[in-house]
């Protein structure tokens, strides 16, 4: 790993709210974070976290992802834009239970993630089984989960997950119109990519 990189992650630990950690530890945080709490899960450079902070300055929104050096540069972002309503959260999908408390998670994005496209690879995906029973303990009750990819295959894979988890399909746009603009989203665009966007929802679960 390259000095500067070193220098970057060594810089996240200094940075408020940043919250740098041992990996395969708890960061001791599930059931006290700031609400109304909003969460991108591999959120990159952290665009589209800052973005929709800035619309909604009332909510709380993390941005998580296992590379530091992006979220170095989505720290920097926010510094510039002086937010105080955004955190960050380095470290691995496969951690939620450790991170977030049942029912304390009121809205979930997933922006581009890896489609896994590879056969066998399916479990990694960001809407397998395993991921989606995350954040359906995570969320709270009718709270809404995204999806925006430019893979047909891994749009037609989560529908049929969800569905299977139980999920109820609130929406699901063929050709998503331009909102936020990442990087990520521009380079797909950029090559006439068909952008989707899916949002759906658990039920409540009624006593008996």
């Amino acid at each position: 790993m390259g000095r500067k990189k070193l220098s970057k992650f060594a810089e996240l630990t200094t940075l408020s709210h940043v919250l740098a950690h041992v990996l395969e530890k708890p960061i001791g945080r599930a059931g006290t974070w700031p609400q109304p709490l909003i969460l991108e899960l591999g959120c990159g450079y952290g665009e589209y976290t800052l973005a929709l902070a800035q619309r909604h300055p009332d909510n709380t929104y993390v941005g998580m992802d296992i590379q530091g050096e992006r979220l170095w540069r989505g720290v920097k972002a926010m510094q510039a834009l002086k937010l105080e309503n955004v955190w960050w959260l380095r470290g691995y999908i496969d951690h939620l239970l450790d991170y977030f408390a049942p029912g304390e998670v009121a809205e979930i994005w997933l922006t581009f993630p890896d489609p896994f496209a590879r056969e066998g690879h399916a479990k990694k995906r960001l809407t397998s089984p395993k991921f989606l029973d995350y954040y359906k303990t995570i969320l709270q009750p009718g709270g809404q989960a995204h999806l925006k990819t430019d893979s047909v295959n891994l749009m037609a894979y989560s529908l049929e997950a969800i569905v299977a988890s139980g999920g109820m399909i609130d929406e699901h746009i063929q050709h998503a119109p331009i909102d936020i603009m990442t990087r990520f989203e521009q380079k797909h665009r950029q090559r006439g990519d068909q952008i989707q966007q899916l949002s759906w929802h658990w039920p409540a679960i009624k006593p008996l």
